[in-house]
């Protein structure tokens, strides 16, 4: 601000040619040494081994790492270091200008050394954390449960590089921010609501743990679909292993009438929140899902899946294929 006003000293005292000029030269400096206003709070940058200045350029863009796709392009021409991007991926712990990151691409300055962190769908808060702890020894498991569980179901399973110091909030936000990046691919995910996309989160992520094909997913949740509109128990065993890390195989009747209020046995509706991180696949099979006229489904030791509309062909089914 104090080199603000000192232009704003000078545009009065110099004629209105050199104050322009002045004016320019502050701009100038603002757009080289300044962040983006709206610079993510933690960001990540990966230069491919023979990406184009254009590509890389784009790439920053869409990061929202520079203010301008082309103001980036035209800097590094200018300065002739376009042919300099060192490939690599490149960490930013805090927002910095044009010109510093400039350097840093040509420097290898990748700001910290990177940690494979592989997050496969369908897997929960605490079993993340047991990943992470592993691999961070900075971060403590209570701490990463108490920030991550606000966020069950919105964590996006896929394969990340973080800093080797990377915090939880960190790591749960570069997994959250990927999360609302991808999901505006899936069908109707914008037409949706908050509440509505909750509820589709946490349909999803029981989808996930009960069906693989795509087919058994739509099948699965116009199944689940069913039972919600008339308020009947959704009685999924999945919700176990959320609850006590049980599986179906493990289940006991006492287990059944545990008092969760994941306990979708015991009470109707949705879980209060998502029972793990839901793929695309799972998301999409939750908003686009298939309506049916079953009521029941169950899956053999294969993985088959198995539905019936009656009660009755459920039970004979279950003993067919559950031994």
């Amino acid at each position: 601000m104090i080199v603000l006003s000192r232009v704003i000293t000078l545009c009065k005292v110099y004629p209105r040619s050199l104050a322009l000029v002045l004016v320019g030269m502050f701009v100038c400096i603002m757009i080289l040494f300044s962040a983006p206003g709206n610079f993510p709070e933690w960001a990540s940058v990966s230069v491919a081994p023979g990406a184009s200045l254009r590509d890389v350029a784009r790439e920053l863009n869409t990061l929202h790492v520079v203010r301008s796709e082309r103001l980036f392009y035209v800097y590094m021409v200018f300065f002739g270091i376009d042919d300099d991007l060192k490939a690599g991926t490149y960490y930013f712990k805090k927002p910095i200008g044009l010109a510093a990151l400039a350097r840093r691409l040509i420097s290898s300055d990748y700001g910290a050394t990177p940690v494979k962190l592989i997050v496969p769908e369908g897997m929960n808060v605490f079993e993340l954390a047991k990943v992470v702890v592993a691999q961070f020894p900075n971060i403590e498991y209570a701490d990463f449960i108490a920030r991550a569980s606000l966020y069950e179901g919105y964590l996006f399973p896929d394969t990340y590089f973080f800093p080797d110091d990377a915090s939880s909030n960190d790591i749960i936000y570069g997994m959250k921010s990927t999360f609302e990046d991808k999901a505006r691919n899936v069908s109707g995910w914008d037409d949706l609501n908050i509440e509505d996309r909750r509820r589709a989160v946490i349909l999803a992520s029981i989808v996930e743990e009960e069906a693989s094909s795509e087919e058994d997913r739509k099948l699965v949740a116009g199944v689940l679909k069913n039972r919600l509109a008339i308020n009947m128990p959704l009685q999924v065993d999945v919700v176990f292993k959320y609850i006590n890390g049980k599986t179906t195989q493990t289940l006991t009747t006492d287990d059944l009438a545990t008092d969760s209020p994941y306990n979708t046995y015991k009470f109707a509706g949705l879980p209060p929140t998502a029972i793990s991180s839901p793929s695309l696949m799972s998301l999409d099979a939750a908003i686009n899902y298939e309506h049916t006229d079953y009521w029941y489904f169950l899956a053999d030791s294969k993985g088959v899946v198995h539905y019936s509309k009656t009660y009755g062909e459920h039970l004979y089914k279950k003993g067919l294929y559950i031994r």
